[in-house]
């Protein structure tokens, strides 16, 4: 008996100061304070943000997807226009592979989907989709909103994307919640 809970302490240990170090190592978050940052003053989780950044870009401020999407969170120049506008800022197009512009404005339009849809995940399939598909889709009863029922959602594309940033979400506060909650003390 005794051998077996050394054993179990010994994993324990393993798992807490040799494993979660190791796969930090492995999967950082770049960004890290500005996303904290900017997620804090918008009141959206910032592990989220950095899951959704990993998920649209895997962290390349340059990235610019097939259909125009630019920077870490993948906006399209429509919207950053639009964000800016809502900011009274001037905006180029070019403002989207600065990383401190494109998350804030990425978390900017996230927390105002967050306020325009019930749920989290529903937010994250307009952030993806386009809110007006997805508010068709709750409003018509086609999906409910739910991660659970994402098999409902007409979009591949959406559905994939869901269990990615979420996967990824989970992930993260795996490695990092302690480190995030351990700052804010």
């Amino acid at each position: 008996m005794k051998r077996l809970f050394f054993i179990a302490v010994i994993i324990l240990l393993l798992v807490v100061y040799v494993l979660k170090p190791t796969l930090q190592y492995f999967f950082p978050i770049d960004y890290l304070d500005l996303i904290v940052e900017v997620g804090n003053n918008y009141d959206v989780d910032p592990l989220l943000v950095a899951a959704l950044i990993k998920v649209e870009s895997d962290y390349n401020p340059e990235a610019i997807s097939p259909k125009g999407a630019v920077g870490l969170m993948q906006i399209m120049p429509d919207t950053g226009r639009w964000v800016a506008d809502q900011n009274r800022k001037r905006f180029k197009p070019d403002d989207l592979k600065e990383p401190e512009i494109n998350i804030n404005y990425g978390v900017y339009y996230l927390a105002k989907l967050m306020g325009e849809f019930p749920t989290e995940h529903a937010a994250l399939a307009a952030y993806n989709a386009g809110p007006t598909i997805v508010h068709q889709w709750v409003d018509w009863f086609v999906w409910d909103a739910t991660f659970e029922s994402r098999i409902a959602i007409p979009y591949q594309e959406t559905r994939s994307y869901l269990k990615k940033v979420e996967f990824t979400k989970r992930f993260y506060h795996y490695l990092y919640k302690d480190e995030l909650e351990h700052e804010r003390s």
